[in-house]
């Protein structure tokens, strides 16, 4: 019998031409279109095409190619030196980006609530501000809504409302989205004004009507979050201090963007010389502690502005990069955003138009 190294380049290139091309046949019955057409010495059995295939790879007679987002996926993990299991491409660009990406955390955020609830009777899930997350909610209450053995659930608010000309990004509005998903379903909201006064800020929060969401956050199993990077018009963040002097000494600093309201810069968290602070339940720090803690999960969704569109690659690439900025366990995006993460870091981001 003929080693597979002693078969014919034709013979091979017809084989794969048949398996790839032809996928309802079977290899039998390729075996037997192979003996009915060529003249071999010995019949060709069904167990002899997959060797013979590795051989036609093997000749390069073709090549297996991942679909782009995979091989982004992959190359983005590589460069940052991350599991890549823990990076997910949306396979989508250009317009309409988002609610893609939206899609695709809503699937990894129904994965993590199914693997907590192996371990807890009712799993609490916080939900960040933003446009994104008016993209993410509603689609994550969808697939709720379809499970067939739903867990007991409680919504946190990590934030409060933060611009008054868009409401609706306000973490408490997303509730709404859930209602009827489940009778038994717990709400946190946090009922805080937006940013208070550095020197008050342990005082507001303990505050009657506050202190109780700051107390019920140790129990939030899943935290998930946008970002915003600091040159996009449209972030909530630069909205809301753009005319403060605030704004100048963040710059000065270093800032490159912000989750859940908390600047950081290239190298890390942004030292607090600002005057003003925004209230939230976590810190960077407590986020990248509970990316870190097993049982925990910080979900990261890293898709385009909702409402310009812009790519948020250069506030991601320090998050990836910094471990004291590891502030997530799982990070979703789409694949312009992957291929920002992949070409060299700009010393200095576009200069942009701002938007008010």
């Amino acid at each position: 019998m003929l080693s597979v190294r002693e078969f014919e380049d034709e013979l091979l290139v017809e084989i794969s031409h048949r398996f790839f091309e032809e996928p309802g046949e079977s290899t039998r019955e390729i075996a037997n279109a192979i003996n009915k057409e060529w003249e071999l010495e010995r019949p060709l059995t069904r167990e002899q095409i997959y060797p013979l295939l590795r051989e036609a790879r093997r000749r390069r007679f073709f090549t297996l190619l991942p679909p782009l987002h995979s091989a982004l996926r992959e190359a983005v993990a590589k460069k940052y030196e991350l599991p890549n299991h823990r990076l997910h491409v949306a396979p989508v660009r250009g317009n309409g980006a988002l609610e893609i990406v939206a899609e695709k955390a809503a699937d990894v955020i129904m994965g993590l609530i199914r693997d907590v609830a192996q371990k807890k009777d009712r799993v609490h899930i916080g939900l960040g501000a933003g446009g994104t997350m008016t993209q993410v909610a509603p689609r994550l209450a969808s697939r709720l809504r379809s499970e067939a053995e739903l867990p007991q659930l409680a919504l946190h608010a990590l934030s409060s409302g933060f611009n008054v000309e868009r409401p609706h990004t306000a973490p408490v509005s997303f509730f709404s989205a859930f209602h009827g998903v489940a009778p038994d379903i717990k709400y946190f909201g946090l009922f805080a004004p937006a940013v208070v006064e550095k020197d008050n800020y342990k005082r507001e929060i303990g505050r009657r009507g506050v202190v109780e969401s700051f107390d019920r956050a140790a129990d939030i199993d899943i935290i998930v979050s946008a970002l915003a990077w600091s040159e996009d018009p449209d972030g909530e963040l630069r909205h809301y201090i753009e005319d403060a002097r605030d704004l100048e000494q963040m710059g000065r600093d270093g800032w490159i963007g912000d989750v859940l309201y908390q600047p950081f810069s290239a190298f890390g968290p942004l030292p607090e010389k600002a005057k003003m602070k925004a209230v939230s339940l976590f810190t960077l720090a407590q986020l990248a502690e509970r990316a870190r803690t097993p049982g925990k999960h910080v979900v990261l969704v890293a898709g385009p502005c909702a409402y310009c569109g812009e790519r948020k690659g250069p506030a991601l690439r320090p998050l990836l990069s910094s471990p004291e900025l590891r502030v997530w366990s799982e990070v979703i995006m789409d694949i312009q955003t992957a291929e920002q993460l992949l070409t060299p870091a700009a010393t200095k981001p576009p200069t942009r138009a701002r938007k008010r």
